[in-house]
């Protein structure tokens, strides 16, 4: 049902003139004429039909009624006021909360936040790195990186980086692969799956599309990808993990792709905010940000032309 209710600047103009005793105090505080204030003050006192103030020679004076009026109109303006300066201070806060995976925050994301400060020194950002999705509201997140299909349901997104999977050595344990025809005999190095989402691309799924066997239940597991790759930097074993995570290492020379095709995930990562949060200009920028960095990445590390897929995955995550 429709609010009924009067101009609001008539309202503010009797709530002041009230509080300060008169319309020539009242327009001082609102830099107004006394004059003005009376005409506000009378469209009020004509849409209620009742006199607020008694108008005498020596001045004004608020009525009983107006009295009572005013304690409850300056308590609304108090409330109403508050509220437009706490939704100016969401809308307009410079603090951005992103969350996403622990190894691609590890991986891709950390490596890349001093050039969005430098793109926007004014945005403070806060990182979580968890493999829950969490809620955007209870959780007071504004922006998610989910490795998913999609759609995720209530939420603004859009796709971000597509995945490839090859396998991955250190340069001196590299030198002794001869064939990953024969992975049985180099330790190979998991991720649990805590961290692996169903249907990811792990040992078994990248050796059958390469047309290999691999031994089931043999090698070393870790709890996070990012740890994967650190063993594998270490010298541990082989690792198959995607170009989004071992890129940094493969650049620094730290990791070397093996022999094989790149097997395609079936998931890709999204960019994921609240309705509400993605109004917010900071939270705009970030995204901005997140997608020109995806497309740099890209630009310079292409998919591979020996890529093979892996089909659809399950639901979003």
């Amino acid at each position: 049902m429709p609010r009924d209710l009067p101009p609001l600047d008539a309202v503010r103009a009797f709530e002041v003139a009230a509080r300060r005793g008169g319309f020539a105090e009242a327009g001082r505080e609102l830099f107004l004429s006394a004059n003005a204030v009376a005409h506000q003050v009378r469209r009020l006192e004509g849409w209620l039909g009742v006199e607020l103030f008694v108008r005498g020679p020596r001045g004004v004076e608020v009525t009983a009624v107006g009295r009572r009026l005013a304690r409850r109109a300056g308590s609304a303006l108090d409330d109403l006021g508050d509220a437009l300066a706490e939704t100016r201070r969401s809308v307009h806060r410079t603090d951005v909360t992103i969350t996403a995976f622990p190894s691609f925050v590890s991986c891709w994301l950390m490596p890349r936040l001093d050039r969005l400060r430098a793109a926007h020194p004014e945005i403070d950002i806060r990182v979580i790195g968890s493999v829950i999705p969490g809620d955007f509201g209870r959780d007071r997140i504004d922006l998610a990186v989910r490795l998913g299909t999609g759609p995720f349901e209530g939420t603004v997104h859009e796709p971000l980086l597509t995945e490839w999977f090859r396998a991955y050595a250190s340069p001196t344990v590299s030198a002794t692969v001869v064939s990953v025809v024969d992975p049985g005999a180099h330790v190979l190095l998991h991720d649990e799956p805590e961290e692996l989402i169903p249907d990811q691309v792990d040992w078994p799924t990248w050796a059958v599309a390469n047309g290999i066997a691999v031994p089931a239940g043999r090698g070393s597991w870790f709890s996070h990808s990012y740890l994967t790759l650190d063993a594998a930097e270490a010298g541990a074993g082989l690792a198959v993990s995607s170009d989004v995570l071992a890129d940094r290492s493969v650049r620094a020379g730290r990791l070397v792709a093996l022999p094989g095709a790149a097997v395609r995930s079936p998931y890709r990562y999204h960019v994921v905010a609240s309705a509400e949060s993605a109004r917010r200009p900071a939270v705009a920028s970030v995204r901005a940000w997140l997608h020109t960095e995806a497309r740099a990445f890209r630009e310079g590390c292409p998919e591979p032309d020996d890529a093979v897929g892996t089909g659809a995955g399950g639901p979003g995550s």
